[in-house]
């Protein structure tokens, strides 16, 4: 379905007013570690520029309805890329301007440092929280990379700060048996991102379902930024 003013006619008219718009376009355009990144301007950060548009209209269309949004990318992109987003969604709600900066390290044995854009009440605080209490917070006792490993596996790393197999530096699993360093395989990613069973039964390859959950947002963390907002409700 195309997105435009009729579009958004319908789904309110059909469903009721829209209260919470949530997105993440793909972060190659944007990431520091692509050298032939494009910005805000590349063709894969469209999605971006299509949130701006469904917030715009959705201000002209339901003007009494407060909408909440979360929309994530890389913390690792340009300065001017990120003023450029954080004033964007800045127009429909100065505290979004403010971006919430969290690596998904501090609840579970993956490192992705990620920039959220947000208006969700308490989201800021509860983060916050997560940040500067992780020490004697729930997530104190975080499983390490290898809890989440099939029987027989091992490593001796902390985490992974890639999920892709071609990225995952060094292969750091051990296989059952032994053999070659191995990267971590689908089923052991899908546990890293709190997800098990996401891309499973699928006929997807490794390497596609590896490639969707290289996309895919960290679930746990999601969850702690939409925590609050069950309060508010």
């Amino acid at each position: 379905m195309q997105i435009c003013e009729q579009a958004l006619r319908d789904i309110i008219e059909t469903s009721g007013p829209v209260k919470l718009v949530i997105g993440g376009p793909p972060c190659e355009d944007l990431a520091l570690v692509n050298a032939d990144r494009t910005g805000v301007k590349g063709p894969k950060s469209r999605l971006l520029h299509i949130i701006f548009v469904v917030l715009d209209w959705l201000t002209i269309l339901q003007p009494e309805q407060e909408v909440h949004f979360l929309v994530e990318n890389t913390a690792r992109m340009a300065a001017h890329n990120k003023t450029y987003i954080d004033r964007r969604f800045a127009v429909h709600d100065a505290v979004a301007a403010d971006h919430i900066e969290f690596n998904s390290l501090l609840l579970g044995p993956v490192s992705r440092p990620r920039v959220y854009w947000t208006n969700l009440p308490g989201a800021r605080e509860h983060m916050a929280k997560l940040r500067f209490g992780r020490q004697h917070g729930p997530y104190a006792l975080k499983p390490t990379l290898a809890d989440i490993l099939d029987p027989g596996r091992t490593t001796t790393a902390l985490f992974s700060d890639c999920i892709l197999a071609t990225g995952q530096k060094g292969r750091p699993v051990k296989p059952k048996g032994g053999g070659p360093m191995e990267a971590l395989n689908p089923t052991e990613v899908e546990r890293l991102m709190a997800a098990e069973g996401y891309t499973d039964h699928c006929n997807l390859s490794t390497a596609k379902r590896l490639g969707v959950l290289g996309e895919s947002w960290h679930l746990q963390t999601i969850v702690e930024l939409l925590r609050p907002l069950a309060e508010h409700v």
